[in-house]
């Protein structure tokens, strides 16, 4: 996509408390059946059992039903609210490459309906497939710069090729290697809009409006945005609105959604408005409003500055 201009884009007001929360890190909180145990050298984790707490169950993973000999664990932060763990029999440090990687697990600090928070493991792969499916609450605790304990639910993947079935659940001790996401995009702050997603208010940091054959679409998003498409890495939310001729579409991923969902709008009491005023010089004003409850709960208010990108 080509970089057009800079627009503002005005969101019709919606009710809502004001104020952006503090992005929640992950949780230091131990693990929740027992004291967090020392890394060993397998990767997998141990702890002595309490009077008042059950050792958290240990780490199982293999390949047809035979161990996978896992030696190395390495967990990578992107933002606050997005991990992924590295699984290799062989030597993984931080600055190892993802190719170098025999299995892997992604997991998101998800934000339910009632506002309600807890770490998902939503993604999983190994060397012959990939899935991602809710698979269950993790239980994470520690320091992604450090250390860090999991306890992952049940995980399989199956594959025509052999090996074809690879399970992995329990207690993982992984080495952490901080926030890496790497994001080149300039955050561009729109102080005077607001985001609201299943009770959390949200800053908006980047937006931007393509001009499509089918329509305009706006998208705006917890982080910088620009016209070449790239995925934002450590996203928190991106909403995308276009509108057609009888229907318009929404679109919401990111770390707090834990996947991807989009919608097709056809009742007019539910579709937003997005109107686009006349360009002045580099900017135009555009006119939106959107409120969405029951599977999404989001609102959208407020005016911002949006780069203008060409679909091409």
């Amino acid at each position: 996509m080509k970089v057009l201009a800079s627009v503002t884009v005005l969101l019709a007001a919606c009710s809502g408390p004001q104020g952006v929360p503090d992005a929640p890190a992950v949780s230091s909180t131990a693990v929740a059946t027992g004291s967090a145990p020392a890394p060993s050298a397998t990767g997998s984790a141990s702890a002595a059992p309490s009077s008042s707490a059950v050792a958290p169950p240990p780490l199982e993973a293999k390949l047809d039903g035979r161990e996978a000999g896992f030696k190395s664990i390495i967990a990578k932060a992107y933002g606050k609210n997005e991990l992924r763990l590295a699984f290799s029999s062989g030597a993984l440090d931080c600055a190892s490459s993802p190719k170098s990687y025999e299995a892997d697990v992604t997991l998101n600090h998800v934000v339910e309906l009632d506002g309600t928070r807890h770490w998902l493991a939503r993604q999983a792969s190994y060397v012959n497939g990939t899935k991602a499916t809710d698979y269950g609450d993790a239980t994470v605790a520690g320091d992604p710069s450090s250390t860090l304990t999991v306890v992952l639910p049940k995980i399989s993947i199956d594959s025509s090729k052999e090996p074809k079935l690879f399970e992995l659940s329990g207690t993982v001790v992984a080495t952490g290697c901080g926030d890496v996401a790497k994001n080149p995009e300039v955050p561009r702050p729109q102080a005077d809009a607001k985001l609201r997603f299943r009770g959390l208010d949200l800053p908006i940091l980047g937006a931007i409006l393509t001009r499509k054959a089918s329509g305009d679409q706006l998208a705006v998003s917890t982080h910088a945005l620009d016209c070449s498409g790239r995925i934002v890495e450590g996203e928190d939310l991106q909403v995308r609105v276009q509108l057609g001729k009888a229907e318009a579409y929404v679109g919401v991923r990111g770390a707090l959604h834990g996947s991807a969902s989009a919608m097709t709008l056809h009742k007019k009491e539910h579709r937003p408005t997005l109107k686009i005023g006349a360009a002045k010089g580099d900017t135009v004003k555009v006119t939106v409003g959107l409120m969405l409850d029951g599977l999404e709960k989001l609102e959208l208010s407020g005016s911002v500055d949006a780069l203008v990108c060409k679909d091409d």
